[in-house]
C-alpha cells in the first residue's frame, strides 16, 4: 500500500508530457519559418479591411504553431506589444522553442502558423494552391471533375508542394482508404462517365488501388501548379481512363474521357432547370399551365453569366409568367461573376450591392455588369422570387439582397449564411502556394450590413432573411438530403433512366412551396 501511494504521489507531481521542453529546432528551420511568416505581416496589414496590429498577427501565428503540437503558448509570446516588437526574431524564437515535432516538419510549421492568422482575421484567410489556370473549383478537385473523400487539408498542401513531381511522387497521397468519391462536377468527364458520389475506386487503367500503388495512380489526375515541374502531373488530360468502381456491393467499369486541356476544355454547368431532357438540355417549366420558370444556380464562376443569359433567352421564348431563382447551396464565387450574373434582373440605375475596398484607390468601384441585352426589360419587370437557405453564400446572397432592397419579389426559405467579405490572393516565396487575404466587404445596395461578424448574434442584422410570411422551416438533415438529391439529378448523364428522388418533384417540398408562394404573389398583383 505504501509503495502504491508513493508511486501515485510521484505521478501527480510529475509535469504533464506536453510541457516537457522539446529539443530546439535548428537555426535553419527557425530562420526559414520566420522569413516566410514575417513577409505576410505587412501584406495582411495593407490589404485586410479590418485593422490589425503587428503584435496581434504575430501572437496569432505563434499560437497556431503551438496549437498544432498540443502545447500551450509560452509566456514570453503572450501579451505582445507593437512597441519594440521584432517580428522576424519573435517568429524565429517561437519556432526554435516549438522543436522538431512531426506535425511541424517541412512546410507544416508555415501552414499551421498562417492558419493561426485566421483567428484575428477571418476563417477564409488561408494558404491556397496556385493552380496553373482556373482548372478546378476546389483545391482537391481532380482532372475530370471529381473529388475524393478523406483528404486532410494541411497534409494535402504539403503533399502537393513537398512531395511533387521533383520528388518522383514517392509518397502515398494523404487520402483515407478506400478511395471514395466525395463529389462530381456536373457537365464534366466524371459525370459523363456516370461516376457518382459514394463510388469506391478499385482500379485505374487495370492497376489495383493499394497503399503501394496509390503514389503512382493519383499524379496524372492532379491539376498542375504554377512554378512546378509538370512531369507526370496532369497526364490524364487527353486520355480515356478506365475506372473500376464498387457501387452498392457490385463492381462496374467506367471510362472517363478527359479533354486534352483538362476540365477547362468544357464549360462546367452551373445553371440548371427543373428536369433534364433526353438531349441533355434542361426543361425550365415545372408546370406548362402556370408558365412559371425555374432556375437553380450552383455557383458563380466565369461561365455562369453566359450560361444564365443563354437559359434566360430560352425561357423568354416561352412567354413566362414568372421566375423562381433557386439560390440554395450556392457556394459563392468571384466578385465579378456575382455582379454579371445578377445584372439581367436590375436596371442600370439600380445598384446590385455596396462594395467597400480596403484599398482606398478602389473606392467608388461598383460590381461589373453585363451589357443590356434584348430581353433585359422582361427580366427587370417579370414577377421574380428567390429561394435561399443557410448554405446560400457570396453571389447568391448578393442577388437575394438586391431583390430584397429593390423589392423585386419575395425572398423565400431560410436565412442565409452571412458571408459579406471578398478576397485577393497574393504571391509568396513558396512555389505553388498563395495566401488569400480578405480585401473588402460587400453589403446590401442600401448599405445594410450583410456579413456575420463574430460579435453578432442571431437577433442582429446580417445575412438575408426571408420576407415575413415566406419563411420555410427545415432541418440540417433534410437540407443535406435535398442537396444530395439535386446533385445526383444534375450529374445524371443525358438519357440515363435510373430512378431518382427528384423524378417526383414533390420530394423537394421547399421548392414546391416556393412555387406556390410565387403563384400567389402573382395572383395578388393581378387583382390590384
Amino acid at each position: 500500500m505504501t509503495v502504491s501511494i508513493l508511486s501515485l504521489a510521484v505521478a501527480l507531481a510529475a509535469p504533464p508530457p506536453n510541457v516537457v521542453a522539446a529539443r530546439p529546432a535548428s537555426d535553419g528551420v527557425a530562420n526559414s519559418f520566420a522569413n516566410r511568416m514575417a513577409q505576410l505581416v505587412p501584406l495582411i496589414r495593407e490589404k485586410h479591411p479590418k485593422t490589425v496590429t503587428r503584435a496581434e498577427l504575430v501572437a496569432a501565428g505563434v499560437a497556431g504553431l503551438f496549437r498544432a503540437i498540443g502545447r500551450p503558448v509560452p509566456a514570453e509570446f503572450q501579451n505582445l506589444k507593437d512597441n519594440g516588437l521584432d517580428v522576424r526574431e519573435t517568429f524565429r524564437q517561437a519556432r526554435r522553442m516549438a522543436g522538431n515535432a512531426d506535425e511541424l516538419a517541412g512546410l507544416r510549421d508555415f501552414i499551421h502558423g498562417t492558419n493561426g492568422f485566421a483567428k484575428v482575421l477571418d476563417p477564409s484567410c488561408v494558404l491556397t494552391l496556385a493552380h496553373n489556370g482556373p482548372f478546378s473549383m476546389s483545391e482537391q478537385e481532380l482532372l475530370g471533375g471529381f473529388e475524393l473523400d478523406g483528404i486532410r487539408p494541411v497534409e494535402w498542401l504539403v503533399y502537393r508542394i513537398e512531395t511533387g513531381p521533383d520528388s518522383g511522387w514517392r509518397t502515398a497521397p494523404p487520402i483515407a482508404f478506400p478511395w471514395t468519391v466525395k463529389s462530381v462536377a456536373p457537365g464534366l468527364a466524371a459525370a459523363a462517365a456516370d461516376l457518382r458520389p459514394g463510388d469506391e475506386i478499385v482500379a485505374v487503367d487495370g492497376a489495383r488501388l493499394r497503399a503501394d500503388t496509390a503514389a503512382k495512380i493519383l499524379p496524372p489526375f492532379l491539376v498542375p501548379l504554377i512554378g512546378q515541374s509538370s512531369a507526370s502531373v496532369g497526364m490524364a488530360a487527353g486520355r480515356k481512363i478506365d475506372f473500376l468502381v464498387r457501387r452498392e456491393g457490385n463492381e462496374r467499369r467506367l471510362a472517363l474521357d478527359i479533354p486534352k486541356l483538362g476540365v477547362d476544355a468544357i464549360p462546367r454547368e452551373s445553371v440548371f432547370g427543373f428536369s433534364r431532357r433526353a438531349d441533355g438540355d434542361w426543361n425550365y417549366f415545372p408546370n406548362a399551365t402556370d408558365r412559371i420558370a425555374y432556375l437553380r444556380l450552383s455557383s458563380f464562376d466565369n461561365d455562369t453569366p453566359t450560361n444564365l443569359a443563354r437559359a434566360l433567352n430560352e425561357i423568354a421564348k416561352e412567354n413566362p409568367a414568372g421566375l423562381l431563382l433557386d439560390l440554395r447551396w450556392s457556394p459563392g464565387g468571384s466578385l465579378q461573376s456575382g455582379g454579371r450574373t445578377a445584372s439581367p434582373f436590375f436596371r442600370d440605375d439600380q445598384s446590385i450591392a455596396k462594395v467597400t475596398w480596403r484599398d482606398p484607390s478602389r473606392s467608388g468601384e461598383t460590381l461589373p455588369r453585363l451589357p443590356q441585352g434584348s430581353v433585359e426589360e422582361l427580366w427587370q419587370t417579370l414577377p421574380l422570387a428567390v429561394l435561399i437557405n443557410a448554405e446560400t453564400f457570396g453571389g447568391g446572397e448578393t442577388i437575394a439582397g438586391a431583390v430584397k432592397d429593390h423589392r423585386r419579389g419575395p425572398v423565400i426559405g431560410q436565412r442565409t449564411s452571412g458571408r459579406g467579405l471578398f478576397y485577393t490572393s497574393v504571391d509568396i516565396d513558396v512555389s505553388g502556394l498563395r495566401y488569400r487575404i480578405t480585401s473588402g466587404k460587400i453589403d446590401y445596395p442600401s448599405g445594410r450590413n450583410r456579413h456575420r461578424h463574430e460579435n453578432l448574434g442571431p437577433l442582429d442584422d446580417w445575412g438575408v432573411r426571408p420576407d415575413p410570411g415566406y419563411e420555410i422551416p427545415t432541418t440540417a438533415d433534410f437540407s443535406k438530403k435535398l442537396r444530395d438529391w439535386h446533385d445526383r439529378q444534375t450529374i445524371r448523364p443525358a438519357g440515363e433512366t435510373s430512378a431518382l428522388a427528384l423524378d417526383d418533384p414533390l420530394f423537394d417540398s421547399q421548392r414546391t412551396m416556393a412555387l406556390r408562394m410565387l403563384e400567389e404573389s402573382i395572383a395578388k398583383k393581378r387583382k390590384k
